[in-house]
């Protein structure tokens, strides 16, 4: 596909798409960080479905809401005992915004059933578009890298839709810079990219403005999230609420953060997508959990792996 200045690659991507599944690929709130991108693209017109791999204790969710073995449909009715529950909270929000409130949750799985629970939604909703959505930016990292970050949910969610028949995949990251705190050096992801782009794999960037209803509607979801689970609030989702209000530096929220400090700056609130297929085709470890059913394997084989590869060298970034 050839694309112009004046469309974003992210969008005329997805123009030719009827269903559009936005999925947080690394667990926990990754899910709000496709906030943005899906009140756009329901403001137009675009049928568009939200999903993400939980970190919740599904199995107390009641059994009514398991629309397959590996699939949690959360409406703003579903209820569970347990007190942290994101996706509950998005779908009590979403209804608030009188917006489609269902987000199906996946638990945490290996390759093969992750891409069985991908398949189910495929064919149940008629998808024709997966946009998989970090926050952070180290799923665009490839195996060799001085740090990995988080790496076991993010590629398992890129193995399972790399292995799915939908004409249209991509990986978008908000929040660049935010995985420093896990050992990631950016340089590295920013070579990613360059090496990506050669291979007509990288979508550009595309920033959200701070006065445009996406982000002040973002900010809002992500308030309501923090009030929902004081205890435990997104790190990530509150830095990026920060910088796109136009906050700057050591931007304290959360007393989980207490003691670290915090570097809040405008290159957070910028979308980077890629082709998911393309990234996946660069990942040096993919083909080593391809055939994992539960995430310890995926976490022993990727583990195996870095114990065998020699790692490239990190650089700072030289300005």
């Amino acid at each position: 596909m050839t694309f112009s200045l004046g469309t974003p690659p992210l969008f005329a991507a997805l123009a030719p798409a009827r269903r559009i599944l936005i999925a947080g690929a690394g667990g926990g709130f990754d899910v709000y960080a496709g906030l943005p991108l899906a009140l756009s693209l329901w403001q137009r017109g675009a049928e568009v479905h939200l999903a993400n791999l939980s970190f919740s204790e599904l199995e107390l969710v009641d059994r009514a809401a398991w629309v397959n073995e590996h699939v949690v449909e959360v409406t703003p009715a579903t209820t569970t005992p347990d007190w942290y529950f994101p996706e509950g909270a998005l779908a009590r929000w979403l209804d608030s915004q009188d917006l489609p409130s269902t987000v199906y949750a996946f638990p945490p799985l290996g390759v093969q059933t992750l891409r069985e629970a991908y398949g189910y939604l495929v064919e149940r909703l008629g998808i024709d578009a997966i946009v998989l959505v970090d926050g952070g930016t180290d799923i665009l990292l490839r195996g060799d890298e001085n740090g990995l970050g988080t790496p076991v949910e993010d590629l398992t969610s890129v193995g399972a839709v790399a292995g799915l028949d939908v004409p249209v995949k991509l990986v978008t990251c908000l929040g660049f810079g935010i995985d420093a705190s896990d050992g990631v050096n950016h340089v590295q992801v920013l070579e990613n990219l360059a090496a990506l782009d050669r291979e007509d794999g990288y979508l550009g960037a595309l920033s959200i403005p701070r006065t445009s209803r996406e982000a002040v509607l973002y900010r809002q979801a992500v308030a309501h999230a923090q009030a929902a689970t004081p205890d435990r609030p997104s790190i990530v989702n509150g830095q990026i609420a920060a910088a796109t209000n136009g906050e700057f530096g050591n931007v304290q929220f959360t007393r989980r953060t207490s003691g670290s400090t915090l570097f809040v700056n405008p290159l957070m609130s910028v979308y980077f997508t890629v082709d998911l297929d393309k990234l996946a085709a660069r990942c040096l470890y993919l083909d080593r959990i391809e055939h994992t059913v539960g995430r310890r394997q995926v976490i022993t084989r990727i583990e195996a792996f870095r114990s065998s590869v020699a790692t490239r060298i990190p650089r700072a970034y030289p300005h």
